[in-house]
């Protein structure tokens, strides 16, 4: 699949977005491991600010607690991010407890 998306994204700015979510978030699940990335959502921001949505209030003060440390394992994987704002997500969502 990275092949793929390595040689489309030269042709298509889509599939290097794609590529960059991708390996975004293959990032993000090996930073915060399974469980918590299983309850949140990433994204890049405007301004290289690293959004992390989250259900739990609890969940999302801990990543703003952890957001220094965070934001030096992205950097040291070639992704570097000015800030982190950790946002809630309401309505409905896909967490099974």
């Amino acid at each position: 699949m990275s092949k793929i998306l390595d040689d489309l994204s030269g042709v298509n700015p889509f599939f290097l977005e794609l590529q960059k979510r991708v390996f975004l978030n293959s990032l993000w699940k090996s930073i915060v491991g399974d469980r918590i990335s299983a309850h949140t959502y990433i994204c890049e921001g405007k301004d290289k600010v690293l959004e992390i949505w989250v259900s739990d209030p609890m969940l999302g003060s801990d990543l703003r607690f952890m957001s220094s440390d965070i934001l030096s394992m992205m950097k040291k994987n070639g992704l570097e991010f000015k800030k982190i704002d950790v946002k809630r997500l309401r309505g409905g969502t896909n967490d099974k407890q």
